[in-house]
């Protein structure tokens, strides 16, 4: 959730303060989540750094709570500042916005409709109002994910899911998609035997976001990697195959021609090919098989036999 869309609601109600779970921050943001006070305070005053320093915040306080799972979490309250106020005053007051939104807003916000503001505290995407077809496949499959966490951690799928797993497993695959998503709940069985940690509700899991996602993108890069490397293969393979019935049409071609053409005219053929091989060519070794390989050739071009790059063009061709 955007803390803009806090302050906004805060500003309209004339409350003293926004507030936001530290846990929530962590999720939307996929930033690692700590257990403890100072490493919290410190990852939380360099994200709210620019924002007091433009006057967006007034103040920011922690107060230490637990999650469902009774892991470390904190409410951190946040005190609008004369940047926010003014930004606030100037949507609410834009030609055509004030009578039309104002009698409607309390509707939208208990709708979920965030307000566009131009300063976010994060830098979370929040996808547009779905529709109605869009929303019933997403909520379908938050049921599916949530019921899979359960049934990987805990071995049981027919458990109901609560308001706020399903809440949570649809914000989710509303910014990630479904399959970041399952691999989020696969990555997290493995990443909680590196603890104690057994985690209860699917909201426990979320903490390893930022992990999963490192881990999702390097296994796409090694599938890449991976078919990458079988399609060179084919198409080594391709090549190879492709070359040997090259070499098998043109020795066919070859004995047609020595059988059908003259002998004076392929010794005369033979003979200059043989000169032009003993003057290019003075290495002792291999040298009776790489003579009839160079008279081979000189036939082949005397009769303007296709190069195996005509041959192969000609057969795509065909």
């Amino acid at each position: 959730m955007l803390i803009s869309y806090k302050i906004f609601t805060a500003l309209k109600y004339q409350h003293p303060h926004a507030k936001l779970l530290y846990s929530e921050y962590c999720t939307f943001a996929a930033q690692q989540r700590y257990a403890d006070y100072d490493h919290v305070k410190k990852q939380m005053y360099k994200v709210h750094k620019p924002h007091r320093a433009s006057g967006y915040l007034a103040s920011v306080r922690y107060e230490a709570t637990t999650d469902e799972d009774g892991c470390p979490d904190w409410v951190i309250s946040y005190v609008p500042g004369p940047k926010a106020r003014a930004e606030y005053a100037a949507f609410t007051t834009r030609p055509g916005r004030r009578s039309t939104r104002a009698a409607a807003a309390p509707q939208r916000a208990e709708q979920g409709e965030v307000p566009t503001l131009p300063s976010t505290l994060v830098a979370a995407a929040v996808p547009a109002t779905p529709s109605p077809t869009v929303d019933d496949a997403l909520s379908t499959q938050a049921h599916a994910l949530v019921q899979h966490f359960h049934q990987r951690f805990h071995g049981t799928s027919d458990v109901a899911p609560s308001a706020r797993a399903l809440t949570q497993a649809r914000a989710l695959m509303a910014r990630y998609g479904l399959d970041l998503a399952r691999h989020l709940v696969d990555f997290s069985v493995t990443a909680v035997q590196e603890t104690d940690y057994r985690p209860q509700t699917f909201g426990g899991i979320l903490q390893y976001t930022a992990r999963a996602l490192a881990d999702y993108a390097q296994a796409q890069e090694r599938a890449a990697a991976a078919a990458h490397e079988r399609e060179e293969r084919r198409r080594a393979q391709e090549e190879e195959h492709r070359r040997r019935q090259y070499e098998d049409d043109r020795a066919a071609c070859l004995a047609q021609l020595r059988a059908t053409t003259p002998p004076d005219e392929l010794a005369a053929i033979a003979e200059a090919a043989t000169r032009q091989f003993d003057r290019d060519h003075t290495s002792p070794f291999g040298r009776d098989l790489l003579r009839r390989y160079a008279i081979d050739d000189a036939v082949a071009m005397h009769f303007q036999l296709p190069s195996f790059a005509e041959w192969q063009a000609a057969q795509g061709q065909g």
